[in-house]
């Protein structure tokens, strides 16, 4: 993997009209390198995929104040949507609280 440093030498060098070669030559990295470095540019910032997050402000604001209430007992996803009052699925509550660096465990499962 090319550092950052060399990648943007590469850039300059292409926008002021160098060709592959020659860049290859000033750079020291292989023409075929340089190449896969000027057609990968595109993908410095992939846009994210996926669906949008369907949780707004006051659903996080609500999630957030039902944890602090639950601090004292276990609570699990299927009690935050009820006590918030969400129309969302227990998973993507499950992926909002990992993205917020809420600690989250499954229940152990006793018979």
């Amino acid at each position: 993997m090319k550092t950052d440093f060399e990648k943007w030498k590469v850039f300059d060098l292409r926008a002021e009209g160098f060709g592959y070669k020659k860049i290859s030559k000033e750079t020291g990295l292989s023409r075929d390198a340089v190449n896969r470095i000027c057609l990968n540019r595109r993908v410095i910032n992939p846009a994210k995929r996926g669906l949008k997050c369907m949780l707004g402000k006051k659903d996080n604001f609500r999630i957030k104040s039902a944890l602090s209430r639950f601090n004292e007992s276990k609570a699990n996803s299927t009690k935050i949507i009820e006590k918030c009052q969400l129309h969302i699925s227990s998973r993507s509550l499950q992926r909002y609280l990992k993205s917020v660096n809420v600690r989250y465990k499954c229940a152990k499962k006793v018979i």
